[in-house]
């Protein structure tokens, strides 16, 4: 049977940030593709045809600094059955989308790369939109060779084949299936649809055109009132006001119809953005009209600025990066002209705060990101002193919170992190008087944890355990009321465990074990409760493993060796489950060789050497494994050198020096590259002075004086700044264990 059934994505999509309204647009595309029944269920080359295309993978925000990738994105590789490549001169240009193409063909040659061409011209010089990975072969080890393959790519624009056609081409490459098949039927459903739109739009015309009319109306009436006589007048009015009223009635129903075009439109599958852009173009034309016609009215240009919003944020849906950001240029111009015309309206500085916020939105998607700034604290500015004067207006203040995360989220992409600490906190701030305000509203509660969760992390990972316990304690506190009240709520029940293991991680970052423990200890079983609602769901499952691994690290450390046997067990059968399940998914893989030396790990401290090193050789099988697939991978070579270490400490409670020696000396090898590789990463150059300290003994056990004293000051040089500088107590032990040892060398000779 394909492998692809056990897939837990049906596809990752691989692209560069400055093409993100495109990935956003296919990513909807995809998930939202309504596969004909008569097709669900045959076999294909991909495996049966599923009932949709989802879950698909297009996620750039956990990326940080540096060549590698993070560690959720290289899982998502191994559990995606194909990768869409959206190529472009920036993918091309970019590390993270060349890494990623390059660990997927190195991990599985037998799974497709799926090309889809934005811009650029391949081969070129100066717009090539291929990395090098895509155009040449890649070894098994990673490594991309000089030898070109071939690319059949979609291509989007119109001088290619064009949006549908181009999507055609991919999903037809998703499911194992013919382009015309896939094409044909999904331009019949795409022509009724379209027909069904363009009918809506002439309706819209018709009704605006009316609309023109009675503004017309309204301008006679009142330039004929100046002029006619007392006795006539009342007639007149009577006239004018019925021309409002029916005037009022034709723009409620033009108001109606048009937004729900521009909604309707972002759920409509099939529709070239080309169909979608004359549609609603029409439509401003129309209303563009109508403005003009009715010299100026003030609530048909907010009506038209309120249109153009809705209409940017539908752009913003079909990957239309450009006209997103037009549109809601054009709709801040117009509320920005009535702001100035009428500033003390309160209506009209919400409606430009909106402008701001929607300009800001576009320029966020684009990654300008000084731009989205500039407009989101422009929108706050507004939005302070209209929600201060009406602090009992729920909607303002949600407002001014959504506000503040805007601007977090940007300062935060920025790497400002102290400064989006401050937005935050001003979020919180909101969201604290909301919920308090209404404690029966579970979804503020929620958002409150949430709120409360987001400044934990911030101190947490400035080292501000007391305000991150502080935080998480009362995230956890709103959790267990919730899942007291809705125990049977999926979301809610994970919540609650993810609580008490972020408070159990900042009572082990504290030394505090029995907090810890209790905590680890209750994650752990809402985790299990969590899996009995799902238990066919492998994230789920994994989740309960890393539970139960917390629970077993901190027994093994308080001296509870059984507490930690059962619950690394626990562990190791539920990873052999999912490793068994999907073999080629390498994070399955990695887990299963962590749970192994735990288990290892507890033999070792009951004394039972001969099942240590057993257990602890399976590891290093598996890992060995993982670092042929991606030798490049610096986290599976550190676990590699683990590994070694390990064994090696086996070995010297064996009596098998030699042996020791020999795992020490792979282990040391291996963080010898990482260390130059990385030479500003503290922990790299820890880890090689740990083996140097090791191997030092091992010589001094030989009586190789001179070796052990060369050893252990090449470990002295490398320990003493970092723990100077750091002051961090492992490393201040290991430079007094140096220290102590070279005095004792020196002494003697």
């Amino acid at each position: 049977m394909p492998e692809t059934e056990q897939r837990q994505y049906r596809a990752f999509i691989s692209y560069s940030h400055a093409d993100t309204g495109w990935a956003r647009w296919l990513h909807r595309k995809l998930e939202g593709f309504r596969i004909d029944a008569d097709l669900v269920g045959r076999e294909t080359a991909m495996g049966p045809i599923p009932k949709t295309l989802r879950p698909v993978f297009r996620d750039r925000d956990e990326f940080t600094a540096g060549d590698a990738l993070a560690e959720q994105t290289r899982a998502a590789l191994d559990a995606s059955a194909a990768v869409i490549l959206l190529a472009s001169p920036a993918s091309a240009k970019s590390a993270y989308v060349n890494e990623e193409i390059r660990l997927f063909k190195a991990r599985h040659p037998d799974r497709p790369v799926i090309p889809i061409i934005l811009d650029g011209l391949p081969g070129d010089p100066e717009r090539d939109c291929f990395p090098p990975a895509a155009v040449h072969e890649v070894t098994p080890d990673g490594t991309v060779t000089d030898v070109p393959v071939a690319i059949l790519a979609a291509d989007v624009r119109e001088a290619g084949d064009g949006r549908n056609l181009a999507l055609a081409k991919v999903i037809a490459r998703l499911l194992g299936l013919q382009t015309d098949v896939v094409y044909r039927r999904s331009e019949r459903e795409r022509q009724v649809r379209q027909r069904r739109w363009l009918a809506g739009l002439a309706g819209l015309t018709i009704i605006l055109s009316g609309l023109t009319v009675w503004a017309e109306i309204n301008r006679r009436d009142a330039v004929v009132q100046r002029g006619i006589a007392e006795d006539q007048r009342a007639i007149a009015d009577e006239r004018r006001k019925e021309a409002e009223r029916n005037f009022a009635i034709a723009k409620r129903g033009a108001d109606a119809l048009v937004f729900d075009i521009a909604q309707g439109l972002r759920n409509v599958e099939g529709m070239q953005t080309a169909t979608v852009a004359k549609i609603l173009g029409r439509a401003e034309e129309v209303i563009g009209d109508l403005v003009e016609g009715a010299g100026g009215n003030a609530e048909l240009k907010r009506s038209q600025a309120a249109m153009l919003t809705e209409f940017s944020t539908t752009y913003a849906l079909q990957g239309d990066s450009e006209r997103q950001r037009e549109t809601a240029q054009k709709a801040l111009s117009i509320m920005q002209d009535l702001a100035r015309a009428d500033p003390g309206a309160p209506d009209g500085q919400r409606d430009l705060s909106v402008g701001y916020e929607a300009l800001g939105m576009a320029h966020y998607a684009t990654g300008n990101l000084p731009a989205a700034l500039e407009n989101f604290r422009a929108s706050l500015a507004i939005r302070e002193p209209l929600a201060a004067a009406a602090p009992d207006d729920t909607d303002w203040q949600r407002t001014l919170m959504v506000s503040h995360d805007k601007i977090a989220n940007v300062l935060i992409a920025q790497g400002d992190i102290a400064a989006s600490l401050e937005s935050y906190r001003a979020s919180h701030a909101i969201m604290e008087r909301l919920a308090k305000r209404e404690p029966g509203n579970t979804r503020w509660q929620r958002d409150l944890s949430v709120s409360q969760n987001r400044l934990g992390e911030i101190f947490l990972s400035q080292g501000r355990l007391d305000l991150a316990l502080q935080n998480f304690t009362a995230a956890l506190d709103i959790r267990k009321r919730l899942y007291d009240a809705f125990p049977d709520n999926a979301e809610w029940v994970r919540d609650l465990s993810a609580s008490y293991g972020r408070v159990a991680t900042v009572f082990l970052s504290a030394g505090r074990n029995t907090e810890a423990l209790e905590n680890f200890t209750a994650a752990r079983d809402i985790t299990r409760r969590l899996t009995s609602i799902d238990p066919g769901n492998a994230l789920w499952q994994r989740d309960l493993s890393v539970a139960h691994n917390r629970v077993g690290e901190v027994s093994l450390a308080m001296g509870d060796g059984a507490k930690a046997a059962r619950n690394y067990h626990e562990a190791l059968a539920i990873r052999e489950r999912l490793s068994k399940a999907d073999p080629n998914n390498t994070g399955w893989r990695r887990d299963l060789s962590a749970s192994l030396i735990n288990v290892a790990d507890v033999k070792a401290a009951g004394r039972d050497y001969a099942g240590a090193q057993e257990v602890l050789e399976r590891a290093l099988e598996i890992r060995q494994q993982l670092v042929r697939i991606d030798a490049g991978n610096s986290g599976w070579q550190d676990d590699l050198s683990l590994s070694h270490e390990k064994i090696g400490h086996i070995l010297v409670a064996r009596g098998d020096h030699p042996g020791a020696i020999a795992q020490y000396e792979a282990a040391m090898a291996i963080r010898e590259r990482l260390a130059a590789a990385e030479p500003q990463n503290a922990h790299r150059q820890a880890a090689l002075a740990a083996s140097l300290g090791q191997l030092g003994q091992m010589q001094l056990g030989r009586g190789d004086r001179a070796e052990a004293l060369r050893l252990f000051r090449k470990g002295r040089s490398i320990i003493a700044p970092l723990a100077r500088r750091t002051g961090q107590r492992q490393w201040l032990a290991y430079l007094q264990n140096f220290d102590k040892d070279i005095a004792a060398l020196e002494r003697q000779n």
